[in-house]
């Protein structure tokens, strides 16, 4: 029976503990380039203990950021910054993954998607060409190359909170009746696609994980059934973990500039370990690990998930954003610095501006 400071395997990367970082954004790149405050976050969070993080989604490329904050990987000359924020993380002993994104109908510029369904009000997504969506996989495939050159342990795919990847995985944003739409396994093709490119170019013991939805927060988007078949392609794909998100967390207020009225991120209000049953229902079939996400605040309730088998490593974003040293503070019983999520790091960021943090004067 495992527990929370027991080492785990993502792929063939050693996690020396089952808490992970998880990918967050935090405008403090530079147009694109690593900066000297990236650096800095990052190595307190990697001094503070945790088993591995997994870098803001970097965008492979240029005009589909969401601003000048935003982390680049669009071409070479973004490796040698990207190289000192791999070597920063893993002298610190923590793991170093790079998530990869694309903001689809979510995005800056020309708005993408499968079937041109808006996520946001007002907007008219173009539908993309099959030729372009190829474009698209071998896009990501460069950039895992880069992150690799980098020293990055590997790569995470953002498949989740309705962003390009994951529309293409929602039966209820994907109408496409080609081959990458019609059914679960033509949904799942561009994730699938990307993932086998990437273990070709980058080598089989390339770690790459994906981060999905278990639900997408509107009938006929993702349930049980389309989670599962999911999971089975990206498996057989070559995929070394499943870090488990969802957007189904009910909020009104987001449709006065959504589509959808729900979204991923826990308020105040919100119960702890909100999507932890989902990590559960995964667990149940899935061949490779599990990462559970979603409020997971109390050392006992982490501990618990990890010894029931609900999950095999625990990702906590807020929490470390207001405590960096919480994964040492766990370990030695010291007091925590607790997230009070007011979310004011992640409103900053949607507007474009740095990350901040009520709680971790740091965090500015």
């Amino acid at each position: 029976m495992a527990g929370l400071f027991d080492s785990g395997m993502i792929g063939k990367t050693k996690i020396r503990n089952r808490l992970i970082m998880p990918a967050v954004a935090t405008c403090y790149s530079d147009n694109g380039y690593v900066t000297e405050d990236l650096l800095n976050y990052h190595s307190r969070l990697a001094e503070g203990g945790a088993g591995a993080i997994i870098v803001e989604a970097a965008f492979p490329w240029k005009g589909i950021a969401y601003g000048s904050g935003a982390l680049g990987i669009w071409d070479d000359s973004t490796i040698d910054g990207l190289k000192t924020l791999a070597e920063t993380i893993k002298s610190a002993g923590a793991a170093a993954i790079l998530q990869l994104g694309h903001n689809g109908p979510q995005g800056s510029g020309e708005i993408v998607s499968p079937s041109g369904i808006p996520y946001m009000r007002d907007t008219s997504p173009r539908i993309l060409t099959i030729p372009e969506i190829i474009e698209i996989e071998d896009g990501f495939t460069a950039a895992a190359e880069r992150a690799k050159k980098a020293g990055f342990d590997g790569v995470e795919l953002h498949a989740a909170h309705l962003y390009l990847l994951s529309c293409f995985l929602s039966p209820y944003m994907n109408k496409r009746t080609d081959i990458y739409g019609t059914d679960a396994e033509g949904r799942s093709r561009i994730v699938c696609e990307t993932i086998r490119k990437i273990k070709e170019r980058c080598g089989e013991d390339y770690t790459v994980s994906a981060r999905i939805n278990a639900r997408d927060g509107m009938e006929g988007g993702m349930d049980r059934d389309e989670l599962k078949a999911v999971v089975g392609y990206l498996e057989k794909s070559g995929v070394d973990v499943i870090n488990l998100s969802s957007n189904d967390i009910p909020f009104a207020a987001q449709l006065k500039r959504c589509t959808v009225g729900s979204v991923s991120i826990p308020r105040a209000d919100t119960e702890q370990g909100i999507f932890s049953g989902y990590a559960a229902e995964v667990k149940e079939y899935a061949k490779v690990p599990v990462i559970a996400v979603g409020k997971i605040t109390d050392k006992d309730f982490a501990e618990s998930l990890i010894a029931e088998g609900s999950a095999d490593f625990i990702a906590m974003a807020r929490p470390m954003i207001a405590d960096p040293n919480l994964p040492n503070k766990f370990k030695s019983g010291e007091e925590i610095n607790n997230c009070i999520y007011c979310n004011a790091c992640i409103g900053a960021v949607a507007r474009n501006r740095r990350m901040v943090c009520t709680v971790n004067p740091d965090i500015k």
